[in-house]
């Protein structure tokens, strides 16, 4: 039987990300399928403008990308409580923390559940508190 490596493509997309955030030229996209589903909470339409549900790579990149306009570059930091793969299945937990562009110190708990397929992300459901961080970004 082949060993499942999904957990550390999602590691790795996590790490890459991580440097994205932190100002480096690097490309998160190459860990995703070009037809990704990214699920958002319901809540970023009303509070960000940003469609909850991004369909395909390019979209969910350029959300991704955005995030220069909410935190300021080289300040986010990702702790990660716990990870459990099965079959094309990760869940994750984690806490994300970074300054925002309002002077603000931000610190959320995610939960996310990633499907993968072929070596690539092909859907993520990404479950964070934006009421909080609209919260922030708004004082």
């Amino acid at each position: 039987m082949e060993k499942n490596n999904n957990k550390q493509l999602v590691k790795d997309f996590f790490s890459m990300l991580t440097r994205a955030f932190k100002g480096e030229d690097v490309d998160p996209g190459v860990f995703l399928a070009e037809n990704v589903q990214w699920h958002l909470p319901n809540s970023v339409e009303k509070l960000f403008g940003v469609s909850a549900k991004l369909n395909g790579r390019v979209k969910a990149t350029q959300v991704l990308g955005g995030v220069s306009k909410v935190y300021v570059a080289d300040s986010t930091e990702f702790e990660f409580h716990s990870w459990v793969d099965e079959n094309d299945l990760v869940a994750l937990h984690f806490t994300l923390r970074a300054e925002t562009v309002t002077c603000k110190q931000y610190e959320n708990h995610y939960q996310s559940l990633v499907r993968c397929s072929g070596g690539l992300i092909t859907a993520v459901w990404e479950t964070f508190d934006s009421a909080y961080l609209a919260g922030l970004l708004s004082e």
